[in-house]
């Protein structure tokens, strides 16, 4: 589960107890990009209970503290269980963007009880992480001859993880897809390993961006660091042919090479050559060496 859970608040009224669970659950950013800073807000679970009778609770209200930052959040005075959104909040630095719970934690609540026999004030309790996969490290990489991503990761520990979904943006991180799926090893207190070879790259190329979504066994998930990489689009990739000297004459060679020659995977080469009476040669070859002599020789017949 992504966000933190909050010690137990208790107080005392006239006859009757309150006890308050807030568990902060997702950051949720407005913004797409971070040029300045961020707008963000907090999904907020809680549980309020009573013990006695009669109670009455005239104000339940809080703030919650993100890496230093607070929004407000407002809770139903009869108790119950649900969710709570917080008021937008904004954090001016784009250091931890997008923000996640290792490094923007949700760490501090601000309680405010008002009610029969309660006198008001506010009521503070910490937070602890309850993510239960502690990354070592969250990592990406391109391979430009095969035209491919490969995302690695590795895991300090992890507790009830079913498994990791990769999920892909192009571009833009409003626009998640998931490319991939892998099985976690659910409860674990050792560094473990993991990869992911992204093989269907958009063939436009740009700029990927890569998260992991890790779901526990019980579906409630988080996300990890988003990773980015550059792609080559097709065109790109395809083969550009290098002619010296330029210009030439019948009396010297022709050198014809690869601009990219790791880029050559074994292919037939089919050679076409031509001049200005309309005489032309079409050949194949196997390989881009056989080339040169082949030019040459059309150039400077013997």
């Amino acid at each position: 589960m992504q966000g933190q859970s909050c010690n137990t608040v208790k107080v005392s009224g006239d006859s009757f107890t309150v006890t308050i669970k807030i568990t902060s659950l997702e950051t949720i950013v407005i913004n797409s990009y971070c040029p300045n800073g961020f707008v963000y807000k907090t999904k907020i679970g809680y549980d309020v209970t009573f013990t006695g009778t009669n109670p009455a609770l005239y104000t339940l209200q809080g703030y919650m503290s993100c890496a230093g930052t607070e929004s407000f959040f407002d809770l139903p005075n009869n108790g119950g269980s649900g969710f709570a959104m917080a008021s937008n909040a904004s954090f001016g630095n784009c250091s931890f963007f997008p923000p996640t719970p290792e490094d923007f934690p949700c760490d501090k609540v601000r309680l405010f009880i008002e009610g029969r026999g309660i006198t008001g004030g506010s009521q503070t309790t910490t937070c602890q992480s309850i993510t239960p996969v502690k990354y070592l490290f969250v990592e990406s990489s391109y391979d430009n001859i095969n035209n491919s991503s490969f995302i690695t990761w590795a895991t300090a520990k992890e507790w009830e993880n079913s498994h990791f979904e990769v999920q892909r943006a192009v571009n833009t991180i409003e626009t998640w897809e998931t490319v991939g799926r892998v099985e976690g090893n659910g409860y674990s207190d050792g560094p473990i390993e993991y990869s992911f070879k992204d093989e269907d790259l958009p063939i436009a190329g740009g700029n990927i961006f890569y998260r992991l979504k890790q779901v526990d066994f019980n579906e409630t998930y988080s996300y990890s660091a988003t990773k980015a990489i550059q792609t080559l689009g097709i065109s790109e990739l395809s083969t550009t042919w290098v002619a010296y000297p330029n210009p030439s004459s019948q009396t010297t060679g022709v050198i014809i090479t690869l601009a990219n020659p790791e880029l050559y995977q074994d292919e037939k080469i089919n050679i076409s050559i031509s001049n200005l009476l309309g005489q032309s040669k079409n050949t194949e070859v196997s390989s881009p060496e056989a080339i040169s002599p082949i030019v040459s020789e059309w150039l400077n017949p013997t």
